[in-house]
């Protein structure tokens, strides 16, 4: 029976508790394990979906979230004809049943998706795409979750990117549409090569733009959890370890001290070998200790009896 343990803000199914806690987090290199209770304290402090705007927004006044380019000249005509060329070049790639770098495939509704989308509401003069999904779902056959799904896989096939955007409004930052672009240089070289060949005859110029970089995926539930347990045990790792420095600093201070008390008026470099008697490892750590970067050779050949300390 699959049970879900349901948090006042997310829901976290146990199998991915379980998981986590298998797998445990690493911080900085280090392996943390993890317990059941407390990735289900950290999955309570997970925001409400939607609420807060997802990592790598921007903006939309922001140079970041301006990745838009026009296609060619900028002019209708030429845009139209590069939309083209990008469909009719990924069309072929389906059809000769190719695959991307890591597996994946691409499919005709894909490409219908991203005709639909570059077509509709791509600004041809500036080159931007602003669009949500709920613009891209009026337009297309495909309800939301199969439209992420498409531009998921498009961009991972170079042939999609995109700036998410966030808007002030009243005082909070809100998500709004994304500005999508194509950039030929991400594309694979079979849908490169071909698009270069059919624009060569129209006479266009297709540009590339490598300094266009997209916002990346959204980390999923999982990975959000995964990342607020890790910052959450590194914080409690950097207190336990400032607190243990502390503890450290303050025995030695004690020991300082007590060393101080009973020795009295014995000079400091002979301590060492009052304390430890032949044994020059213990009196370098003996040092160490007090601060004393090393034995004072003449003061170390003493073997100074215990009737120097005071009782």
């Amino acid at each position: 029976m699959n049970h879900a343990l349901q948090t006042q803000r997310y829901p976290i199914s146990t199998s991915m508790i379980d998981a986590l806690v298998a797998d445990g987090v690493t911080q900085d290199g280090v392996k943390m394990p993890l317990t059941f209770q407390a990735v289900r304290s950290k999955a309570a402090e997970l925001p409400e979906k939607n609420k807060v705007p997802h990592r790598n927004s921007f903006a939309v006044d922001d140079d970041r979230a301006k990745v838009g380019r026009p296609f060619g000249d900028g002019s209708r005509g030429q845009s139209l004809a590069v939309i083209d060329a990008i469909l009719d070049a990924a069309r072929k790639w389906v059809r000769a049943g190719k695959i991307g770098k890591n597996g994946e495939r691409l499919t005709m509704n894909m490409v219908e998706t991203l005709g639909q989308l570059l077509t509709t509401f791509m600004d041809f003069k500036t080159g931007a795409c602003e669009a949500t999904y709920e613009m891209i779902e009026k337009v297309t056959p495909f309800k939301r979750a199969t439209i992420h799904r498409h531009i998921t896989r498009l961009r991972e096939l170079g042939l999609l990117n995109w700036a998410r955007r966030v808007t002030m409004v009243d005082g909070t930052w809100v998500q709004t549409s994304s500005n999508y672009f194509f950039e030929i240089s991400a594309a694979p070289k079979e849908i490169q090569s071909e698009m270069r060949q059919q624009l060569k005859k129209r006479c266009i110029v297709l540009k590339e733009h490598h300094d266009r970089r997209g916002s990346g995926p959204v980390p999923n539930k999982a990975q959000r959890l995964v990342e607020r347990v890790a910052k959450g045990l590194a914080k409690m790792g950097r207190v336990f370890r400032t607190r243990h420095e502390r503890n450290r600093l303050e025995d030695d201070a004690a020991f300082v001290r007590a060393e101080m008390a009973l020795f009295g008026d014995v000079p400091t470099g002979r301590w060492a070998s009052i304390r430890h008697p032949g044994d020059i490892d213990a009196q370098e750590a003996y040092n160490t200790r007090l601060g004393i970067r090393s034995i004072c050779p003449s003061e170390s050949q003493h073997n100074d009896s215990f009737s120097l300390i005071r009782t």
